[in-house]
């Protein structure tokens, strides 16, 4: 009992330094791990380390993209999508969040959590759509302004290896080409010219020129989408006026097909009389011409107003007169 006793006593004085001992072994812990921490949480809460972190989460979707790349299944035209998202995520370093909005990071992480458990069932073109949505989500939660999520949505989207490559042929490209076909016999009803059209065959004094895959229009189509989601990002487009780009351009994008496929056909049906390099001229020339048009598309605002449709995202008219800080200017009054 009296051994009991003399134990029990000497317990405070064991308690009291180990405590000592632990509380400064844990500030000795936290003096090394301030540098790359910091005050507010450092790189465990920076956006940065956040999105590395959604990348790397993705590994077997970049695994199964560079098996397609490797392959030569596919074309290597969404790596540069990818790299236009890499280099406008760059330009806006300094401008991105610290702490994410909850609401588009819980989204984020529950399309990922999706992606991992239906990987046994599902392709790995569906859970490549579901990784990417949730890496969109992810950068929309650290971007400054919402209004980014859909162009830079729409890069991720174009990056995916079927639709960056002429695999896009196998469902859309018959479309798309007998549309070409369609439209480019209107074009040359009203330059004279009674073409029969059957399918993607234009006949004209039984010569027959056919729209081929590369006259689709899906490669133009691919690169001015891409263009108009590059461009509407930097001019910080509303997601109102990104639709009305995107719209706009898939219009101009179309026109510009079928006046290619009008004046090959003057050519291939012997029309006109043109050196062979003209086939390649007459398809730069209709490409330069559309890109030029949704470049201007996009750079147009309306004198009008300047609200959400064009691009400064106060949703309202704004004066033509005001400064951009949103100050209305002041007329000078003339004294008596």
């Amino acid at each position: 009992m009296t051994m009991a006793l003399g134990s029990a006593g000497s317990d405070p004085a064991r308690h009291s330094a180990g405590s000592r001992g632990l509380r400064t072994a844990s500030a000795a812990v936290a003096r090394r791990v301030a540098p790359w921490v910091g005050r507010d949480g450092g790189w465990l809460r920076h956006s940065l380390t956040l999105i590395g972190l959604q990348v790397v989460s993705l590994w077997p979707i970049w695994q199964w993209y560079g098996h397609r790349l490797i392959e030569g299944s596919d074309e290597i035209w969404g790596l540069l999508a990818l790299g236009a998202v890499g280099a406008l995520l760059w330009g806006q370093r300094a401008t991105l969040r610290p702490e994410p909005r909850p609401a588009l990071l819980l989204g984020a992480g529950m399309l990922t959590l999706l992606s991992a458990l239906t990987s046994p069932w599902l392709h790995l073109l569906a859970r490549g759509v579901l990784g990417l949505s949730a890496l969109g989500l992810l950068l929309a939660a650290m971007l400054d302004r919402p209004r980014s999520i859909l162009p830079v949505g729409a890069l991720l989207f174009l990056s995916l290896p079927v639709l960056s490559s002429m695999q896009l042929q196998l469902y859309i490209g018959y479309p798309l080409r007998a549309f070409t076909a369609w439209a480019s016999k209107g074009v040359l009803a009203i330059a004279g010219l009674q073409v029969a059209q059957s399918g993607t065959a234009l006949t004209w004094m039984g010569r027959t020129v056919l729209v081929d895959a590369p006259c689709s229009g899906i490669r133009m189509l691919w690169v001015g989408l891409l263009l108009t989601a590059v461009l509407s990002h930097c001019g910080r487009a509303s997601p109102g006026r990104y639709l009305l780009n995107a719209a706009a351009a898939l219009l101009i994008i179309l026109a510009g097909n079928v006046l290619r496929n009008s004046l090959l056909f003057l050519k291939e049906a012997g029309i006109l009389r043109l050196p062979a390099w003209t086939h390649e001229g007459i398809g730069l020339m209709a490409f330069l011409l559309t890109s030029l048009l949704i470049v201007g598309l996009i750079r147009w605002r309306p004198h009008a107003c300047e609200g959400a449709l064009c691009g400064n995202g106060l949703g309202r008219c704004a004066d033509p007169g005001a400064d951009p800080g949103g100050t209305p200017s002041v007329a000078p009054v003339d004294g008596p």
